[in-house]
């Protein structure tokens, strides 16, 4: 969620308006993806993925809108371990943007 739809899920819960995200929220968000991340990338690897196999860089990981709009097309699938290591990639490059 970008950071306007997460101020107002926020201001729903709180009943009242939010200024600003709290730090603890926008910290929560980043371990979650980061949490996420790891365990796509141990079902990726137990699915038979090769993991890295040349150095990677964060640029080349995919972003997480394009990723979502790949698997809506049918062109990746979370079911395949190569999906599920895009998916870990596009999730940690989405984390280390928050």
């Amino acid at each position: 969620m970008d950071v306007g739809t997460c101020a107002k899920l926020l201001a729903a819960y709180d009943d009242a308006p939010v200024a600003a995200l709290p730090s603890g929220f926008i910290d929560n968000r980043r371990l979650l993806g980061a949490l996420f991340c790891v365990m796509s990338m141990a079902r990726a690897r137990q699915g038979g993925h090769p993991g890295v196999t040349r150095p990677a860089s964060l640029e080349a990981a995919p972003l997480l809108a394009d990723f979502y709009q790949r698997l809506r097309s049918g062109a990746v699938s979370l079911t395949t371990a190569e999906g599920g290591w895009e998916f870990a990639l596009a999730l940690f490059r989405e984390s280390t943007m928050l």
